[in-house]
């Protein structure tokens, strides 16, 4: 509750040594992204006290850095305190190179740095999920309504390319919410308001309870590693930098459960999770005593098998003058949405024109 966090704050604030600290709630969630807001707003509405443990703050929001969506990918390249520049190990397939894999960080996540277009994906990307279709689909309204989805109807090039490519054979999408083979002549966006500002999930799920009490933050703050008690996650461990008038200074805090019944849940992302796991000593054993991490379960699954989409610019010419940027009455470029299928052994491809 309160009183953790206060004691957190003052623990960056005294002595440097390792301090554990109880904390009375029923879930400590590690992370502060789009996967964790709506666990936790489904888990406070379900009467549940929370403890969220983000390595970011609200800065990016407070300082005004991510309310454009057109400079999303300016943003994404920043590096702190927005996001993490990540890169991926040399790709076979694209002559060796090390592709950028930026992460959001603070408030929001990744869904602060990204282009807010929004796509349900196909269908049959659902199928190995254990729920019902129709279940899936209550869920992506939930969270459509709740985030002001809108349609924005493709103008300027993106009508243009529209155009170009229903005539050279391409057929029009009928539904632009789940993808379809085709072209759909606009797309789904979480922009609000006639600027066209960007939403976040952080602030329309979890900002409310965070005002109630029932959500506990403890910002800047890094997961290390999982504390366990026998086979029980029973904590983690959280390591925090500060500048004092003298120095920048690190803590060390053991974050740890009060409740037996309580939970630890990871949804740090889809890089950040795995690696939280790898420090916990979960993942192939072998591969840990090589990085010097004491192997505590065995799992050779862990921080492998990640599938990302890659980003395809287009550049054309054209036999006569249009305008680039075109824009519509909420200020978002005119685009258009493609979705062709790509046939291989577990893939699919979507190419987003700008």
């Amino acid at each position: 509750g309160g009183k953790s966090h206060e004691l957190a704050q003052e623990t960056d604030e005294g002595n440097e040594a390792q301090q554990e600290i109880e904390l009375e709630c029923d879930f400590v969630i590690v992370g502060g992204g789009c996967s964790s807001c709506s666990l936790v707003a489904c888990l406070a509405a379900a009467g549940k006290n929370i403890a969220v443990v983000e390595s970011g703050s609200a800065e990016p929001w407070e300082q005004k850095m991510v309310e454009s969506p057109q400079s999303w990918f300016s943003l994404a390249s920043r590096g702190l305190p927005v996001s993490r520049l990540y890169r991926t190990v040399p790709q076979d397939e694209l002559m060796s190179k090390q592709m950028p894999a930026f992460r959001g960080i603070g408030f929001g996540g990744t869904g602060n740095v990204n282009a807010c277009i929004w796509s349900r994906g196909r269908r049959e990307d659902y199928e190995e999920w254990p729920w019902k279709l129709e279940d899936i689909e209550r869920g992506f309204e939930f969270a459509e309504r709740t985030l002001r989805v809108q349609r924005i109807p493709a103008k300027g090039s993106g009508a243009a390319i529209c155009k170009m490519m229903r005539e050279s054979g391409f057929k029009t999408c009928n539904q632009e919410l789940w993808a379809e083979d085709g072209v759909a002549e606009g797309l789904y966006a979480t922009v609000q308001g006639e600027e066209g500002t960007r939403t976040s999930a952080w602030k329309e799920l979890v900002s409310p309870w965070v005002a109630s009490g029932r959500v506990k933050v403890y910002d800047n703050s890094n997961v290390s590693r999982v504390i366990f008690a026998g086979n029980k996650a029973v904590g983690v461990q959280i390591w925090r930098r500060q500048k004092s008038s003298l120095k920048e200074k690190e803590s060390t805090v053991n974050l740890v459960l009060k409740n037996p019944t309580a939970e630890v849940v990871l949804c740090a992302g889809a890089f950040d999770s795995p690696k939280i796991l790898l420090l916990s000593g979960i993942g192939d054993a072998e591969e840990l005593k090589k990085k010097f991490v004491y192997p505590f379960i065995h799992n050779p699954n862990v921080g492998r098998h990640l599938q990302d989409h890659l980003i395809l610019v287009a550049a054309f010419a054209s036999r006569k003058q249009i305008h680039l940027c075109d824009t519509n009455e909420i200020g978002t470029h005119g685009m258009c949405h493609v979705t062709v299928r790509r046939e291989s052994t577990c893939r699919r491809g979507q190419i987003l024109f700008k």
